[in-house]
């Protein structure tokens, strides 16, 4: 059985991926230059992270603890899965969104 995400935070995720307001990208939750983000770039910034505590950090596990909030923190064993369906097998945050609603 899939881990579950806390249900308020996986709802604000699934919809912050499917609005069209976030230019996705590969290698960084947000790319400052490219202005892009990853789709744990997205749920950290759904749980108040501020741009600059992201910045081409790889991971969420490198958010500062003052930031992780329960949502973040049900992600840490996760975070391999979705760095894969984002950056190696090319899926859609909308694409995402559908999984993590299904499977999470």
């Amino acid at each position: 059985m899939a881990t579950k995400l806390p249900e308020d935070f996986k709802k604000r995720w699934i919809g912050a991926l499917r609005t069209g307001d976030f230019k996705q990208g590969q290698g960084a939750l947000y790319d400052k230059v490219s202005n892009t983000y990853c789709c744990l770039g997205v749920a950290a910034i759904c749980e108040g992270v501020p741009l600059d505590k992201i910045m081409h950090l790889g991971y969420a596990h490198g958010i500062s603890e003052e930031f992780r909030t329960d949502g973040l923190r049900a992600l840490h064993p996760l975070e391999d899965n979705f760095v894969t369906l984002n950056d190696s097998r090319g899926k859609t945050f909308s694409q995402i969104a559908d999984i993590i609603e299904q499977d999470y």
